[in-house]
């Protein structure tokens, strides 16, 4: 089967993709290879980083979009069948808030702790922590500008709640919903996920193929 890839539409200021209730800024491209429940998606943004970078492979295997866990890298649909990946905060029926930077799911506050500086986006120095959700298996790396809050919300019925690794870029998306007035990049449906990150099969580099997502646990050690 040839590779193919998703067209890539420009976001301006008046031009809004919604997916789901949520804002769709990461494009991929597929390369089918081998089993059908395994695909190779090409990242093109940076809202992922430092966890994925853009050209990394991400290899996403199929699974039961209702057998989710909080901090799993997931791929996801929309009903135009654009493609987009995040990683899961809450499940449904969490509470979940962001308060001064540290992410609170039904009153228990993540773990974190910051490492240092990280890469800038889009001209904004950020800085590296890495962080664990209650119940998360292992631990992963964010990164921030500030240490921002947002109020506690529910989580829907059959909705996750979404946060992208690269927390400024979120928040600013999160920001300019609340000022449009339209749904912002929180919530999707758990039967729009299509496939479980696995880990990067092939960087620009090289140097960090078949690197895995995520970090042991022990690595949010206080």
């Amino acid at each position: 089967m040839k590779a193919w890839r998703l067209a890539v539409i420009v976001i301006t200021a008046s031009t809004l993709i919604m997916v789901g209730g949520a804002l769709l800024i990461v494009w991929l491209a597929s390369r089918y290879q081998g089993p059908s429940d395994v695909r190779e998606w090409v990242i093109e943004s940076d809202t992922m980083s430092p966890t994925l970078k853009p050209d990394d492979v991400l290899v996403a295997r199929k699974m039961d979009p209702f057998a989710l866990k909080r901090g799993m890298i997931v791929t996801f649909r929309n009903e135009k069948g654009d493609v987009g990946v995040s990683r899961i905060a809450g499940l449904p029926g969490d509470r979940i808030e962001l308060r001064h930077g540290v992410v609170i799911v039904n009153g228990k506050e993540s773990l974190k702790h910051g490492v240092g500086l990280g890469p800038s986006s889009g001209g904004v120095e950020l800085y590296l922590s890495v962080e664990q959700f209650p119940g998360e298996q292992g631990a992963h790396q964010i990164a921030e500008h500030a240490y921002d809050s947002i109020p506690e919300v529910t989580v829907g019925p059959g909705r996750v709640f979404m946060l992208d690794d690269n927390r400024y870029a979120w928040m600013n998306r999160y920001r300019s919903a609340q000022y449009s007035g339209l749904p912002g990049p929180q919530t999707i449906r758990a039967a729009a996920i299509t496939g479980r990150g696995d880990d990067i099969s092939i960087a620009t580099k090289g140097d960090r193929a078949g690197q895995a997502l995520d970090l042991p646990a022990s690595a949010v050690g206080q």
